[in-house]
């Protein structure tokens, strides 16, 4: 069962590239729009100015810290801006893609007009990821109130342990729990709230299903991992061809695993209806 929609759901990649267009957009969008932070907050001039490059780690923090403090309003503005920007146009690209793989196993024919009108989707899209933040912050508080608890009654050092050892697993149940909350939106036309808990429950009564569907999609991820290895060893203060072509490479396998392992968790879904 899995062999089979794990080679459809590459099929259905290579049928309809258009899939891959809303993540290849927010790749290109998010490069201009990083270049345009490092560049309208100063931080790019600061960085490739050779004198400064010239000096040692220790002579450099000073420089470093008064550019801070003369430009910590910009940095601001220009950040917000890029977050902003990144989010809302971002979240319109995911619900064009969404919106196109629920089309896709309708039967519809996709086309660029057909995933520019699944834009329409994009209030969901916030609103889910604005959920996702929620619950996010909520287990970060959880866990932190947990590590200062322990650490009022047990040794400091065994809290710290707990805590450490506890998130992972937190962060994967979670994982697991909100695995197919898209799936339930879009296939299932519920609302964003009803989405993510009918997410839980799907996982509650198909636990192997939603266990083996995730750990195929997180092992297709770290494919690019010896990628993300070279460039990690290479000396990075030394811009060369070959670390930003390795940087695009491991980008465009990153978008092309990224839009495949959703297309995956659509057909896997559709499988348990």
């Amino acid at each position: 069962m899995y062999k089979d929609t794990f080679i459809k759901s590459w099929k259905d990649l290579k049928n309809n590239p258009i899939l891959l267009l809303p993540d290849t957009v927010m790749f290109l969008l998010n490069m201009a729009l990083g270049i345009f932070f490092l560049k309208s907050s100063g931080i790019l001039g600061l960085a490739t100015d050779p004198a400064i490059l010239s000096k040692e780690i220790s002579a450099i923090a000073p420089v470093i810290k008064l550019f801070l403090k003369e430009n910590l309003l910009k940095l601001i503005i220009s950040f917000a801006v890029f977050i902003l920007t990144s989010f809302l146009v971002g979240s319109g690209l995911v619900a064009m893609k969404l919106g196109m793989m629920k089309d896709l196993l309708e039967k519809q024919e996709l086309s660029f007009k057909k995933m520019l009108t699944n834009g329409r989707y994009v209030g969901q899209v916030i609103s889910m990821k604005m959920i996702m933040f929620i619950i996010g912050a909520v287990t970060f508080l959880f866990v932190i109130g947990a590590g200062i608890i322990l650490s009022a009654f047990l040794l400091k050092g065994y809290g710290v342990l707990v805590t450490a050892l506890f998130l992972p697993v937190l962060i994967i149940l979670l994982q697991l729990f909100l695995l197919f909350r898209y799936q339930v939106m879009f296939l299932e036309k519920k609302h964003t709230i009803t989405a993510v808990k009918e997410s839980f429950e799907y996982f509650l009564k198909n636990k192997k299903h939603v266990f083996i569907v995730w750990l195929i999609a997180i092992a297709m991820a770290f494919i690019t991992a010896p990628i993300g290895a070279f460039l990690g060893l290479t000396d990075q203060t030394k811009v060369s061809m070959m670390i930003v072509l390795f940087y695009i490479l491991r980008s465009v396998i990153g978008v092309v695993i990224g839009v495949w392992s959703d297309m995956f968790k659509f057909r896997t879904y559709k499988l348990k209806l």
